[in-house]
């Protein structure tokens, strides 16, 4: 807040400044044109100050617990959910191509929201890993004749490794 009361101080006495000389070009008689260039310059960089203080802004992350523009809310969250993705289409390039093409839709659509699932319940304050590994397990028997036992494994596997992941970001 100080830093903004400061900046706004500085621009308060550009403006005094930019008035003074105004005032000083009035006296002298200079041209119009030149008043006029020296006013669209001076509102330019006004402009841009105050655009580099806007991006500056939107710039600024917040450490865990702080509070997070909206858009880089937005921004982190889909980021998170591509990591997840990332992790459960893990090892299964396979499976997947040995796929037929309906079989290959259901397990791309179901596993696109099982990732979108496991993003909102990240976002809860306690993250249950049991509910995140019964969504990957759901997922992934719609894998054709897949084996009870690398089901429950690969489940448990790409759940840590999600919660491992969120809990180093």
């Amino acid at each position: 807040m100080s830093d903004n009361k400061i900046q706004l101080k500085n621009l308060e006495k550009t403006n005094q400044t930019a008035e003074h000389k105004q005032k000083i070009f009035e006296r002298s008689g200079v041209g119009v044109e030149k008043k006029e260039q020296e006013k669209t310059d001076y509102i330019q960089k006004t402009q841009e100050k105050i655009n580099e203080q806007e991006i500056i802004t939107e710039e600024v992350t917040s450490e865990p617990g702080g509070i997070v523009a909206a858009g880089n809310a937005q921004r982190q969250k889909q980021h998170r959910k591509e990591e997840i993705e990332k992790i459960l289409e893990q090892d299964l390039e396979e499976i997947y191509l040995n796929m037929s093409t309906e079989k290959q839709e259901e397990f791309k659509k179901v596993g696109e929201a099982t990732a979108q699932k496991i993003n909102d319940l990240l976002d809860k304050t306690k993250i249950k890993i049991k509910t995140i590994i019964n969504l990957i397990k759901k997922w992934l028997s719609i894998i054709p004749k897949i084996n009870k036992f690398f089901l429950e494994q690969e489940a448990k596997i790409k759940a840590d490794a999600i919660v491992k992941k969120v809990k180093s970001s």
